[in-house]
């Protein structure tokens, strides 16, 4: 085992022993509705569409592998691989994601190096089994301590019997976050809501096994402006503003709180009048790996 291996099994094991205070996000006050995400855990994540979710992981997951140096996998089978490098590099440049073209990405790419972010996306072959393979694939060949997966209802789309495909989703990325012993976020799709109706615990399609397969629920949500009656078309169709509502929790009270899109260059912060992540921590650590980054490297499944 080499040092730096020794030091990763070190400091999985204080995360196991309670020593360290397992995975937090960027927002602080945000940290002070969630609970940490330890290994083997599993956050549910509740969205409807356009409210953020993909924008607000993506985030998170960048900042975990940029300024905390913890190895993620950012697993999206809702958009293509070209539209999360897009939206990435958005949020890195700060730049107009609609903009995004060779001289951003050679901007970037200065960015990216040495940066363990992984990526997994759609695939024709894409089904549970491979998921779920891949993610331990993920966990053994690269050290991934962090795993996004966006989202489930696209992953159980088509099958025959969608709600109990979707409750027998929900209870293997439980068994894989405990196999692995890494924690998991699975974002999920409400049912159908009515016109600015929030997500409440049991809104996520095939809701009767999230609660019992996940230690933190949480919902995300964006009033909508107008209304669909209304004659003028608005730029956007909700507010900037996201109310992150802790639904459910094993180990703290819950509670609300607010985050703010900026979407045309995919940032969240804590506050409206500032497209800066609140980066506590940042640093300049350079990896100390002697493997370098590969073009394809980036992605567990080429």
């Amino acid at each position: 085992m080499s040092a730096y291996d020794a030091l990763q099994y070190r400091k999985r094991q204080a995360m196991m022993e309670g020593e360290e205070t397992g995975i937090i996000t960027p927002w602080e006050n945000v940290n002070k509705k969630v609970p940490p995400l330890k290994p083997g855990q599993v956050m549910a994540v509740i969205s409807a569409s356009k409210q953020g979710k993909t924008t607000i992981c993506l985030n998170w997951f960048w900042w975990l592998a940029k300024y905390k140096r913890i190895p993620v996998l950012f697993y999206c089978v809702d958009m293509r691989l070209n539209d999360i490098v897009d939206l990435l590099t958005a949020h890195v440049l700060k730049a107009d994601r609609e903009k995004i073209g060779h001289s951003e990405w050679v901007q970037a790419a200065a960015h990216f190096y040495n940066v363990p972010i992984h990526f997994c996306s759609w695939s024709p072959e894409l089904s549970l089994e491979t998921v779920t393979d891949q993610i331990e694939l993920a966990a053994a060949r690269y050290g991934i301590e962090a795993v996004c997966f966006d989202h489930l209802h696209v992953l159980c789309r088509g099958a025959e019997n969608y709600f109990g495909e979707i409750s027998k989703a929900s209870s293997v990325f439980r068994q894989t976050a405990q196999k692995t012993n890494v924690p998991i976020v699975v974002l999920h799709q409400p049912s159908k809501l009515l016109p600015g109706q929030e997500p409440n615990l049991y809104s996520a399609s095939g809701s009767s096994m999230i609660p019992a397969d996940a230690d933190v629920i949480v919902s995300l949500f964006r009033k909508p402006i107008g209304s669909h009656e209304d004659d003028e078309e608005s730029e956007q169709s909700f507010e900037d503003k996201i109310k992150v509502n802790v639904l459910g929790s094993r180990f703290t009270a819950g509670g609300f709180t607010t985050l703010w899109l900026h979407g045309k260059c995919a940032r969240i912060t804590e506050s409206k009048n500032t497209e800066e992540m609140p980066y506590r921590g940042e640093t300049n650590v350079q990896d100390e790996r002697s493997t370098t980054v590969r073009e394809g490297e980036t992605s567990v499944k080429e």
